[in-house]
């Protein structure tokens, strides 16, 4: 499809990780998507760079969602909401951990099944 075009490509495995959020490792199946749409032979590292890009990609919408929803909880709590917000930082550094090492991991493996295939 977009063979080469890292950005198209990185779009496509981010809508699909997201799009099938509701499955675990989502964001793999999205990074491998993305790494087996960029087809270039014998370049894993490129896959796994295209697929860390889909999980940057499908990490926006996702904080866009954990802010919104932490806004309003802390906004609930009222007093207690401190503590949500001690922990904020924590679960946002594992969880953009998961989206662009996942997205690395599937663009890895996307890109060694496209060179298999």
């Amino acid at each position: 499809m977009g063979e080469g075009d890292t950005l198209l490509n990185a779009a496509i495995g981010a809508a699909v990780g997201l799009l099938l959020s509701f499955l675990p490792a989502a964001i793999v199946i999205g990074g491998a998507l993305a790494g087996y749409l960029q087809d270039i032979p014998r370049e894993y590292r490129e896959g796994a760079k295209v697929g860390a890009l889909a999980g940057v990609f499908a990490l926006v919408p996702a904080l866009l969602l954990f802010g919104t929803v932490g806004g309003f909880m802390m906004a609930g709590m009222g007093r207690s909401g401190g503590l949500f917000a001690l922990f904020a930082p924590i679960l946002l550094f594992f969880g953009a951990g998961y989206f662009v090492g996942g997205g690395a991991l599937g663009g890895a493996l996307g890109a060694y099944l496209a060179d298999e295939l």
